[in-house]
Parts: C-alpha cells; sequence; structure tokens
C-alpha cells in the first residue's frame, strides 16, 4: 500500500506507519522517496510525516506536516482485476463484496467486460468498470494481479 511521495528539496523527514496505534515502521532522516508498506493485503494504516528543526537553544522542535489514518467507510475504492483472467475474478468477487459490507465502503470493480455480466446481478451495490480508466475521486486502489 502506497502512501506517495514526500519531497520538499531540502527537507528532511522522519515518518511512521501505524496500524491500530501499534507503529509498524519508523524512519528518521529521509530526504525525499516513496514510502509503502510490504504489506499486500488491506491494512487500516495511518502515516505521520514531521520535520525537525533546531530552536536557538539548541533543543529540537518537531512538527507535524502530514497526518493521514485511512477508513474506507464511505469512501470510493477501487478493486482491479487482471484481464481474462476468469478463475481468479470468480475466486476474488466474493471478498470484494465481504470488504465493501465490513468496512462500509464504496466498491467499484474493474474488470472484463466479458465477466463484469455474470456478477452486476449478484453484486448491485458494487459498480462494475468495463474499461482500464481510473476513478478520479479514489481513495484507495488494489489491484489482485498483474494489471495488463
Amino acid at each position: 500500500m502506497a502512501f506517495g511521495l514526500i519531497s520538499i528539496l531540502g527537507v528532511v523527514f522522519n515518518c511512521h506507519f501505524w496500524e491500530t496505534g501499534n507503529i509498524l515502521f519508523e524512519k528518521t532522516g529521509i530526504p525525499a522517496g516513496l514510502i509503502h508498506s510490504s504489506k499486500r493485503w488491506y491494512v487500516r494504516f495511518g502515516i505521520d510525516v514531521w520535520i525537525e528543526s533546531q530552536s536557538q537553544g539548541g533543543v529540537k522542535l518537531e512538527k507535524q506536516v502530514f497526518s493521514h489514518h485511512f477508513d474506507p467507510q464511505n469512501k470510493e475504492v477501487l478493486i482491479q482485476f487482471p484481464v481474462g483472467a476468469f478463475g481468479d475474478t470468480l475466486a476474488w468477487m466474493p471478498y470484494a463484496n465481504r470488504f465493501a459490507k465490513k468496512h462500509g465502503a464504496h466498491v467499484t470493480c474493474a474488470l472484463s467486460g466479458l465477466i463484469s455480466p455474470l456478477f452486476e446481478k449478484a453484486y448491485p451495490h458494487i459498480r462494475f468498470l468495463r474499461t482500464r480508466r481510473s476513478l478520479t475521486k479514489g481513495s484507495a486502489t488494489h489491484s489482485t494481479g498483474p494489471i495488463v
């Protein structure tokens, strides 16, 4: 789950990922870069980024410059299925449905137009995209396999 690029010329950042109050990753002295977790499943992550500066008395001061705590409830979530993988899509669709119900997310599934008619009536609360275009207002994206 990538959180994005942190970069301001000449500024060094500190950041940590956390899950339910537990810090999973903490790094100090980051000049710039892309920070992401190695976990490849849904985790209710948070990320905090701050900078340090020194006061005139030599005491280190911290200033939080970014904080995001992801909650999918009432958010647009895109789940991308690999094109041409009928078995994988068939197996994953109940989990997309479960995710939508459990977390109260507005789920959109991007998959082949040949397969989507099989699911549209069974999952009327899930929106189906038949193209590779992305959601412009999505809060999160999950890919279940290679996207061609």
